[in-house]
């Protein structure tokens, strides 16, 4: 195995862009789903319940996106550690190949948002609903930077690839043959 590529995914500007994008579509989530807005007034309900409901809902984005991640690596059998240095970030440590790094990568992408929105759809609560908005902005806002990876593994890797998660990001290893 022999390493092709390095790629350090830090805070480039399309993932910058890309994060300001999701954030405004989590916060617009409430005009794109008025069907599923509870009915009646978020008046019945102090600001205050409203504002620990929301603050909950930033918490729980920021602790399930990474730990999801790491709960997804664990079930398909790699090694994954939790990485507690400036915030949380799960890296598995097993090589794995491309179609495999990608959907470790979007899982919280795709599973947290539409858990997400089946939780609003289901609920009919404003307190539920004001949580249940601001984790969907914060798990947008975090799955920017996953969407790039994504798309730097798809652009970087061949099938027969494999792909290293590190901190900084990922690695491409090829295998080639030694005369």
């Amino acid at each position: 195995m022999h390493l092709k590529k390095e790629i350090a995914i830090v805070n480039t500007a399309a993932s910058i862009i890309l994060s300001f994008l999701l954030m405004l579509i989590g916060l617009a989530s409430p005009w794109l789903f008025q069907r599923w807005m509870p009915d009646g007034s978020p008046h019945i309900y102090s600001y205050s319940a409203l504002f620990i409901s929301g603050s909950l809902g930033i918490g729980a984005g920021l602790f399930f996106h990474e730990y999801y991640r790491h709960l997804m690596s664990k079930l398909l059998g790699l090694d994954s550690i939790l990485i507690k240095k400036s915030g949380i970030k799960a890296v598995a440590t097993n090589y794995v190949v491309k179609w495999q790094a990608i959907s470790i990568t979007l899982a919280p992408f795709t599973d947290l948002t539409l858990i997400a929105l089946l939780i609003m759809a289901l609920t009919k609560s404003w307190l539920v609903t004001a949580g249940v908005i601001t984790f969907l902005t914060i798990n947008l806002m975090l799955s920017a930077r996953d969407i790039i990876t994504s798309f730097l593994i798809y652009k970087y890797a061949d099938s027969t690839d494999a792909i290293l998660f590190t901190q900084e990001g990922f690695q491409v290893w090829t295998a080639k043959n030694n005369d």
